[in-house]
């Protein structure tokens, strides 16, 4: 089974907080039976996350796609700021990241699509 996880933290042995450890004990569960990949939208600096992964985890990074300053895509990304300013709203570059990292196609290639955690699950209408 070929199961496609979305998720906004890179985890890696040793992570400092909770939900990236469950997740990483998560993945590892799933990677013993099935084929498990891994979509993360790696804000800049997570380079060192990256390069922390176990080598048995496959990890598609999805960095952040900001539109043009005073385009109105960056107008409208002004206006989500200021209403989903309460963590954990995922920021418009971050889903734009991941739309161009190929979520859809890789969504439609899996058997399963988890999104993790509630911020991702405004994603799920889309696919």
């Amino acid at each position: 089974m070929r199961i496609l996880i979305v998720a906004p933290h890179v985890p890696y042995p040793g992570v400092p907080h909770a939900g990236g450890a469950f997740l990483l004990r998560h993945l590892e569960r799933l990677s013993e039976t099935c084929d498990v990949a891994l979509l993360v939208a790696a804000p800049p600096g997570a380079r060192d996350a990256l390069d922390k992964v176990p080598s048995w985890l496959r990890v598609h990074e999805a960095p952040p796609v900001r539109p043009p300053a005073w385009s109105p895509s960056w107008m409208s990304d002004r206006v989500y700021h200021r209403l989903h300013d309460i963590p954990p709203s995922p920021s418009p570059e971050s889903l734009r990241g991941l739309l161009a990292a190929g979520l859809v196609t890789r969504a439609r290639d899996a058997d399963v699509v988890e999104l993790h955690w509630s911020e991702y699950a405004r994603l799920a209408a889309l696919l």
